[in-house]
């Protein structure tokens, strides 16, 4: 049975360059395309493919927000999830985090082919590359949901008191989880937190808007 593949990037010229590469030579089947999170929630929703490809910096929910979304309306779908940006937070978030594939578009196609062979097949590949970048900031990887809940909202511009409020928890837990934060950022104000935050890709600014 030929592979159903969604492709989600905000770049069209990116999804035609991955559409023309996976169907070039290989029987595989584009049922959709999306160009933010929201888009490919639903497009995985209605075709409920054999994988879908995305980029992880996309708009209205990146690709590492979606992917549980997906495996909600779709379980049987394994995702690989794809990026130009040397971001070592985001990407290593990714590689900890429950995909079947994670790639550089630096990558070489072949590379790219192979692994995306392997994860329809059932297993789990990380790109040499994107290994190389992820081991260099496993620091990042340490960051719990709720410490990027209170990142997000520090980004914001929300005060202790209003992030307690939201989450549900006492201003002075989100003082312990901004302390926590500096600590395995390696930073001294809230100033730093942000500019690393933002340097390494932890920060989702479609949210910020």
């Amino acid at each position: 049975m030929t592979p159903r593949i969604v492709l989600a990037d905000d770049h069209v010229m990116v999804r035609q360059g991955l559409k023309t590469l996976l169907t070039a030579e290989q029987d595989f089947q584009i049922v959709a395309e999306a160009a933010s999170g929201v888009e490919l929630v639903a497009a995985a929703k209605q075709h409920r493919p054999d994988l879908v490809i995305a980029d992880i910096a996309m708009p209205y929910g990146n690709g590492l927000e979606v992917v549980g979304e997906i495996a909600r309306w779709s379980p049987d779908t394994r995702t690989i999830l794809l990026t130009g940006l040397v971001s070592r937070g985001l990407l290593t978030q990714a590689v900890s985090g429950k995909v079947a594939g994670v790639f550089l578009k630096s990558d070489p196609p072949d590379v790219f082919l192979d692994g995306v062979k392997t994860v329809l097949g059932g297993g789990h590949v990380v790109s040499e590359q994107a290994k190389r970048l992820s081991e260099a900031g496993n620091h990042f990887a340490s960051l719990s949901e709720r410490e990027l809940q209170v990142l997000h909202g520090l980004a914001a511009g929300q005060s202790n008191a209003e992030l307690g409020q939201k989450l549900g928890i006492s201003a002075k837990t989100v003082e312990k989880h901004r302390t926590s934060l500096m600590r395995k950022l390696e930073v001294n104000s809230l100033a730093q937190v942000l500019s690393v935050a933002l340097r390494e890709g932890l920060l989702d600014t479609s949210k910020m808007v």
